[in-house]
């Protein structure tokens, strides 16, 4: 992965600030399956070569010298692993399932809207809730190919979606000690 960043921090007014900024990473990855017993003649080549560019909007309005709004936009991604590409059959130690690779797979775009209401006490003491919406393009998923002996596989699905809230709370109870909890439904 070659990447590089940019940002731009802009006080709208003494209560509003924007940030913006953009990742653009070229990434590169090769995986090439072989048979080291000699069984099988032929190699599996799985590439996966992008350039993307990930955008990240960000406005922080004020609500109180000690309360904010936070409502956010950004793109990321997820990337196939080498187990999700290689064309080997192996065993999952959890379920004792065989799984196998998908050479096939490209890598999953995601759209993230995000936004959360925060509030400072002092320190690092902060109650917040948040909503959040994510849109999946291309999302990687596990899959089941049924058979008289099933395997797990690797495919990826037109899209989905995620959407939920999270609350969040922490609490400084003394010098060297720190609570936090955190609850997310998705």
């Amino acid at each position: 992965t070659a990447a590089g960043y940019g940002m731009v921090d802009v006080a709208i007014s003494n209560r509003s600030r924007l940030i913006a900024g953009a990742r653009v990473e070229r990434f590169d990855q090769t995986v090439i399956t072989q048979d080291p017993f000699g069984l099988f003649a032929r190699e599996v080549l799985a590439e996966n070569k992008n350039t993307d560019v990930f955008p990240a909007l960000n406005f922080v309005q004020a609500l109180t010298p000690a309360a904010n709004l936070r409502i956010s936009y950004s793109t990321t991604v997820n990337r196939p692993e080498f187990r999700e590409l290689a064309e080997f059959e192996f065993t999952d130690v959890i379920g004792n399932r065989a799984v196998k690779g998908n050479p096939n797979l490209v890598r999953a775009l995601i759209q993230n809207v995000d936004a959360r209401w925060e509030r400072f006490a002092g320190g690092r003491n902060v109650l917040a809730a948040s909503l959040f919406y994510k849109h999946f393009d291309k999302p990687i998923e596990r899959v089941v190919i049924a058979a008289a002996n099933p395997i797990t596989t690797y495919q990826n699905s037109d899209r989905a979606r995620n959407v939920g809230f999270e609350l969040e709370a922490g609490q400084r109870l003394g010098p060297n000690v720190f609570l936090n909890a955190n609850y997310t439904f998705v």
